[in-house]
Parts: C-alpha cells; structure tokens; sequence
C-alpha cells in the first residue's frame, strides 16, 4: 500500500496519477484532506495544550492556513512570534 500527500499536487499527478509507469492505473481510492477552518483552529490548540486569545488564532491561521502538521509545531511554552 502506498499513501501519498504533500503540497506539490501537481507533481503527484504528472508523476503518479498520470505516469504511464508502475503505478498507471491502480489509484483505488484518492482521499480529499482538507485544512481546519479557522472555527475549527481553536478547538485543535486547546487540545494540543496551547492557550491563545482570538488575535493569535488569527494570526497563526494566516501563517499556517489550517494545515494540523504545521500547528503542531508550535510550542505550549514559546509565544507564536
């Protein structure tokens, strides 16, 4: 089983989707991730142990976008900037 993700869709799909290689035609299932919605975002930190006012959220939704992978970098004891 190979599961692949990453930001260079465009790479994916000349590489793998559309590739008359290995892999042409065995795509069983392709799953639609989408990021946190910045409703969503608060609820995620409170979870990861990080205490921010609605002005941080904000600010980390514009730097992150909602990806999880990257707002689990943030530190419980660092401020965000």
């Amino acid at each position: 089983m190979l599961i692949v993700c990453g930001s260079a869709a465009s790479w994916i799909v000349d590489k793998l989707l559309e590739s008359k290689g290995g892999f042409y035609d065995r795509v069983t299932r392709i799953i639609d991730l989408q990021p946190f919605t910045l409703s969503e975002c608060p609820e995620f930190y409170r979870e990861k142990g990080i205490v921010y006012t609605d002005r941080p959220i904000v600010e980390c939704y514009m730097i992150f976008g909602g990806i999880s992978s990257y707002i689990d970098l943030l530190s419980t004891v660092k401020s965000l900037v």
